[in-house]
């Protein structure tokens, strides 16, 4: 398979620019699978995106993408470990009036450290309990 033929795979999948770049960098990283590592400073100059990491997930969750993260000399790397493509777990995003009755349920408690928080940016968030990488669903438990 051809890198060119991988980004229209993926391409079928919503591949946005950014995406597209870091898949190219990983793919171009080595002559066979798996690909050399790639250290995240490298990923974030080319993608000029602070939360770059976010669109590695979002590559390996929701689209399928054989990624591999490591911890080299104190840094994260990357790698693309093969050419196929996984089944996709699609990110679901809950909706303000989801995400109100999740808070109130809970009396606007964190369940990692049980403070007290207003919703918002530096307060409270809805996420997954079990992250959609290690299988966890978008199921209303699992919020």
């Amino acid at each position: 398979m051809t890198l060119n033929n991988f980004l229209n795979e993926l391409s079928e999948r919503k591949l946005s620019d950014v995406k597209r770049t870091i898949i190219s960098t990983l793919w171009e990283a080595g002559d066979s699978f798996p690909k050399d590592w790639v250290a995240s400073s490298r990923l974030l100059e080319i993608t000029n995106q602070k939360y770059f990491d976010r669109r590695i997930r979002e590559l390996r969750d929701q689209l399928g993408a054989d990624i591999e993260t490591k911890q080299i000399s104190r840094e994260h790397h990357y790698r693309l470990t093969s050419p196929d493509l996984k089944n996709a777990n699609p990110r679901f995003y809950l909706s303000a009036k989801d995400k109100k009755e999740l808070f109130e349920k809970h009396d606007f408690r964190c369940l990692i450290c049980g403070n007290q928080l207003e919703s918002g940016v530096r307060g409270l968030q809805a996420d997954h309990k079990i992250p959609l990488s290690r299988n966890g669903t978008n199921d209303a438990h699992n919020w």
